[in-house]
């Protein structure tokens, strides 16, 4: 967290996919907060969630290859790799 969010801001939440693996994808949201009175928005928060795709008997399946575009996206999508591994070493 960066900041907090006080009750009567509006939320907004903004998500993307960093990286898709073979049966999973990691995806990155960020959550804005924002003051309409005083035409203000902050970014609060951001986390990586990851997702695995699953078939009909709950087993994971393949999903569609992500393909970066803009450098942005490259430089997530190079990320994601380096905090999987991180994960998977930590245990």
């Amino acid at each position: 967290f960066y900041r907090a969010l006080k009750v009567g801001l509006v939320i907004k939440l903004n998500s993307q996919i960093t990286r898709s693996f073979t049966t999973s994808m990691e995806i990155k949201i960020s959550v804005f907060g924002q003051n309409t009175y005083a035409d203000q928005e902050f970014l609060a928060a951001e986390a990586y969630f990851t997702l695995v795709g699953l078939d009909d008997e709950m087993r994971p399946t393949d999903i569609p290859e992500y393909s970066p575009k803009t450098k942005q996206d490259i430089e997530l999508w190079e990320g994601a790799r380096a905090r999987r591994d991180k994960k998977k070493s930590a245990g």
